[in-house]
């Protein structure tokens, strides 16, 4: 029957998105390209240079493996006016062994306006899925998540909301109780950064999958996510990625992540 075989699909859907980690698309990704990095307000919480390379591993906190690299190309920046500006970036994401996750680079964009930072996650998701499943028909509605500029500790940001769907069955992703916790400098491989840490809750829900996550992220200004702590639906410690490298596109010595 028709609505087996949709269940069917949808549970091969499900098991990819909960061995890659669908979630990890709705931080933002920002960048820069400097060694000590200061928190600058004037700065939105982006990187708005093309050519920029942000390389990320995420590792296990049990046991420290490696979960994935994952890989921020800036590709355009288009300076439409003073107060607004538009950046087209790619996410690569890959297993420690070199595979490709999300059926390869997923192409997305965002919005910075007056110094914020606006993503649409029903935008976002469509991309993920469409990229998984190119052949398959799939409509994606839902709000937009701001990143303000000037972020300080007490801050309440807005929640966000999408549903997608696919294969005649329904995925929704809630972004809710986001808060600026406070600022913190901190050390990573790619250097020194001084932050905002953000905390948010997520939740995703199909008829056959369903994840409950909490994460804290420190943004930089001119940057964008330094490090993202993934928690379980119990406040356990999952996951840690952290920026581990800043280039370009000029100095990369092949196409893929190392």
């Amino acid at each position: 029957m028709k609505i087996e075989s949709d269940v069917l699909k949808f549970r091969i859907i499900a098991a990819q998105v909960r061995k890659a980690g669908l979630t990890a698309f709705l931080a933002v990704v920002l960048c820069s390209v400097s060694v000590t990095r200061t928190y600058a307000r004037s700065l939105p919480f982006f990187c708005t240079e093309a050519g920029t390379v942000l390389d990320y591993e995420r590792r296990y906190v049990s046991d420290g493996k490696l979960k994935w690299l994952h890989r921020m190309t800036m590709l355009e920046v288009d300076r439409i006016d003073s107060l607004h500006t538009a950046v087209r970036y790619e996410s690569d994401f890959r297993r420690p062994g070199g595979k490709r996750l999300y059926g390869g680079p997923v192409r997305l964009r965002v919005e910075i306006s007056d110094g914020n930072v606006n993503m649409n996650l029903a935008e976002t998701l469509g991309a993920v899925l469409h990229n998984m499943f190119p052949k398959a028909a799939l409509k994606s509605d839902g709000g937009i998540t701001v990143l303000p500029a000037g972020l300080k500790p007490g801050d309440v940001l807005p929640d966000a909301h999408s549903t997608a769907h696919l294969l005649g069955m329904t995925y929704t992703v809630s972004v809710t109780e986001r808060r600026v916790l406070r600022t913190e400098t901190l050390e990573t491989p790619a250097g020194r950064f001084g932050c905002v840490v953000v905390a948010e809750h997520k939740e995703e829900h199909a008829p056959v999958y369903n994840r409950s996550t909490t994460a804290y992220t420190w943004y930089c200004p001119g940057y964008g996510m330094i490090r993202h702590d993934t928690y379980d639906g119990d406040m356990r410690l999952q996951t840690t990625e952290q920026l581990v490298s800043v280039g370009r596109t000029d100095d990369l010595q092949t196409n893929g992540i190392r």
